[in-house]
């Protein structure tokens, strides 16, 4: 029988190695717990969409992830995450896909702090 954990692993579990994985622990610790389950959601939305769309837009332009954090119909987050943003467009796509896996695993199990959700 197949046991499964309800609580999220530290990040390097789900991606490590690079240097910016290790900044994100440096300045949010391992659970990304001083991100509020908000910054993580916006943050999720950032590198999904970023992934979807191949890094560049319509115009064959590279599109960082910063420019995809500005484009998303969100309240502002935290100003150290903005900063990060930059540093994660070098990450390889595995690591990319882990950083959403970790993202989802803390949002879902981690029981720090509320989200609200407009209805």
């Amino acid at each position: 029988m197949t046991t499964f954990s309800t609580s999220a692993k530290p990040l390097p579990f789900y991606a490590d190695g690079e240097p910016p994985l290790e900044e994100l622990v440096d300045k949010f610790g391992s659970r990304l717990e001083a991100l509020t389950p908000h910054d993580k959601l916006i943050l999720l939305a950032a590198l999904a969409t970023n992934l979807a769309f191949h890094d560049s837009d319509f115009t064959g332009e590279e599109w960082s992830l910063t420019d995809t954090y500005n484009e998303l119909p969100c309240n502002p987050i935290d100003d150290e995450l903005v900063d990060s943003l930059a540093s994660l467009d070098n990450l390889q796509r595995d690591s990319l896909l882990g950083l959403c896996e970790a993202l989802v695993a803390q949002v879902r199990y981690n029981q720090g702090g509320t989200l609200n959700v407009a209805s």
